[in-house]
């Protein structure tokens, strides 16, 4: 049975909260910021290379990357390197900075836009000598870099240029979407073909052959024809992103997908990799070359290991994770955001905000405070299959899955807001809440309803019974007849947050104001309960046991008769409630104060152990610092019993002799232990048994 000591004051002041046990939560991550996507890359040659990634940037020096933090605002967009020393960033409006190795000089200052101009970045920088070069940014800015300065150049012919490229000094191209532009001779000069596509990179060969890729196709420039050719004759399965030559007989092109290209012995082969959203490509010679890939294959993307294969490093054959080390960063801080959902398989298998909490097998709680990643602050539902496999509603990412290790992040049509409630019949199929009512099959959007007013919950108690909750309200209930919502007559007026279905005839409803109501399949009634509390969430384990929540600590229990209100263990706001059953749950609150509830009157019960060992402690909890162990023992024998804490640690041992079989009584002094639960177990012969 459990044991919980408390000191005779505290039990006295305190003993009505001795079921709910505060459990410290903090958020954790293997890198300090919020995105660990790649903005661009490039390299001078094999030994000198570096990455953006918004405010810090990575060098190569040939052998590792290492993080460089600058000083000063970056959130660097592009890059070009001369060397170590001579490196030139392209950044968010405007900025244009340079890297000496040491320091970062401000080459152009970043526009100041006014409250109505939006942002813009520098897509890419080229330098044509080791002081000069051109830089192109969204919104149709071309910017010419000079030696301590860069200006602006009007350019009103050549709309959202997307790459560049210089074979030489005075000698270059640029894109748009279906445009081609040559700069020769100072000035620049627009090429327009015939060729139904959209142009996403260019890049030059060291003999100064031209490629361009495409969403359909990638293109040769034929010099004898001035004409752009296509290299393949059927269109592309896939859309090309990025290219980069390293010869006239090397080169890669990258597709959004696991597709890519390569130039072998003449002729451009089409080959696999197992990464999808490839970003950058660049071949640094015929041998090697170097991708960067968006796609965080790990269990999210603020829990990022050294392993994680973000950097990719090609060896003429196939593609290999560049380890880099400046990962292996971790920061945990206390979490402080709403517990919005929480999901429990059993006692050990724990979900809080859709992120998984490994349970130890002997507690109940871990020996030392877990965490929960950043993306679960947005998350506001999830649905839980088993401990490796999990739905979540992610303000920022929209719907998502996890799958293992891998999160598949954001059905872009489910990408809301503010926090939305779904429901879930099996893997595949999911309501969600957003303006109106959504259904997803196979992460895609099959179907879209209207609601009356804001639908805030919804839950279903089979497929073809469903109810939805929200302002002013709002009952809706779903007829699979016509595969609609009919909107039903509520008596009030108060916005209705919570709603639990058994079936077609039990359904209750929670919301603002202290309401609660109650349909018997026909007709919604109000429920007293003299509270002005707003309600946020409400859950049965059976028919006669029910849990319901609201603001400032509000929680009340039905015992299949009555709702009788509880003392408030917090003066938070309470979220999200999940019981395992009447003696076990959780409770998640506002600030990320989660509340575990273990149910100790049950102390008394005197429940069977395992082995066939009936014990009961009293008075659980302790008072006076002595309890009573009453215990029977099925056959007579050398017998004693051993305290010990939550971290397994022996406490006490008493000998009691040898006992005849039968009920015996022993009481314990326990006066010297700090406040805690302790486990007790009684040893008697070859029998022996455990309790808390």
């Amino acid at each position: 049975m459990r044991l919980i000591l408390l000191s005779l004051l505290i039990f006295f002041v305190q003993h009505c909260f001795s079921q709910w046990h505060k459990r410290e939560i903090d958020f954790g991550g293997r890198q300090p910021h919020g995105n660990l996507l790649t903005k661009d890359m490039h390299f001078s040659d094999s030994l000198n290379g570096f990455i953006t990634l918004g405010d810090y940037f990575l060098q190569f020096d040939g052998n590792a990357w290492s993080k460089i933090t600058p000083g000063l605002p970056f959130l660097a967009s592009s890059v070009f390197t001369i060397s170590p020393t001579n490196t030139f960033f392209g950044g968010v409006n405007g900025g244009i900075f340079k890297y000496d190795g040491t320091n970062i000089e401000i080459i152009r200052q970043m526009d100041n836009l006014n409250a109505l101009e939006e942002p813009y970045n520098i897509q890419k920088i080229i330098m044509t000598d080791s002081t000069s070069g051109w830089a192109i940014g969204e919104k149709n800015k071309l910017f010419r870099i000079e030696p301590d300065t860069s200006y602006l150049v009007h350019f009103n012919d050549f709309a959202n240029p997307k790459d560049i490229c210089f074979d030489t000094p005075e000698h270059g191209w640029a894109i748009s979407d279906r445009i081609l532009i040559e700069y020769q001779n100072g000035k620049w000069k627009n090429h327009t073909y015939m060729i139904e596509d959209i142009f996403t990179a260019l890049d030059i060969s060291p003999s100064g052959i031209l490629y361009v890729s495409g969403e359909k196709n990638l293109y040769k420039l034929n010099l004898l024809t001035n004409n752009l050719d296509a290299i393949f004759q059927q269109q592309l399965p896939f859309s090309l992103k990025d290219i980069s030559m390293a010869s006239d007989s090397f080169g890669i092109a990258i597709s959004t997908d696991k597709s890519y290209l390569v130039l072998r012995n003449g002729s451009w082969e089409t080959r696999q990799t197992k990464h999808i959203n490839l970003q950058n490509v660049q071949c640094v010679s015929d041998e090697t070359a170097w991708m960067t890939n968006s796609h965080i294959s790990s269990r999210d993307t603020f829990l990022i290991s050294r392993n994680t294969e973000i950097l990719l490093k090609y060896d003429g054959k196939k593609w290999q994770n560049n380890h880099l080390s400046h990962l292996d960063y971790f920061e945990t801080k206390p979490f402080t955001e709403p517990i919005e959902t929480i999901y429990s398989i059993g006692r050990k298998t724990l979900f809080v905000n859709g992120f998984p909490i490994a349970m130890p097998e002997n507690a109940d709680w871990p020996d030392s405070i877990p965490y929960i990643s950043n993306w679960a602050a947005a998350t506001s539902d999830s649905k839980v299959f088993n401990a490796e496999y999990c739905w979540f509603a992610n303000r920022v990412w929209g719907l998502s899955r996890q799958s293992g290790d891998t999160i598949f992040l954001g059905i872009p049509e489910s990408i809301h807001s503010r926090g939305i409630k779904m429901h879930m019949f099996e893997d595949t199929s999911v309501f969600i809440l957003q303006d109106g009512i959504s259904v997803f099959k196979n992460r895609q959007l099959i179907k879209r309803y209207e609601s009356p007013d804001y639908p805030v919950n919804i839950h279903f108690s089979g497929k073809n019974h469903g109810w939805v909750v929200g302002n002013s309200g709002l009952i809706l209930r779903y007829s699979p007849e016509n595969d609609e919502w009919i909107k039903e007559t509520a008596p009030t007026q108060n916005r209705l947050q919570a709603i639990y279905a058994f079936d077609s005839v039990t359904i209750w409803a929670a919301g603002d104001n202290g309401t609660l109501l109650k349909c018997d399949g026909q007709t919604w009634e109000k429920v007293e309960l003299n509270s002005s509390a707003n309600f946020t969430e409400i859950y049965f384990t059976n028919v006669n046991d029910g849990w319901l929540v609201g603001d400032k600590g509000t929680i009340f229990r039905f015992n299949g008769q009555e709702w009788k209100l509880l003392p408030a263990f917090t003066d938070k706001n309470l979220y999200s409630v999940h019981m395992v059953d009447n003696n076990y749950g959780w409770v998640g609150a506002a600030s990320g104060e989660l509340w575990q509830y273990i149910n100790t009157d049950t102390a008394l019960s005197g429940r069977l152990s395992e082995d066939g060992i009936p014990s009961v402690v009293y008075p659980n909890p302790a008072v006076g610092g002595r309890v009573k162990i009453a215990f029977s023992l099925p056959a007579s024998g050398e017998t004693d019993i051993v305290i010990v804490d939550q971290n397994g640690k022996v406490v006490n041992l008493f000998h009691l002799g040898i006992l005849e079989s039968g009920k015996q009584t022993y009481e314990v002094p326990v006066q010297h232990l700090l406040k805690g639960i302790y486990y007790y177990q009684i040893n008697s012969g070859s029998k022996s048994g455990t309790r808390m």
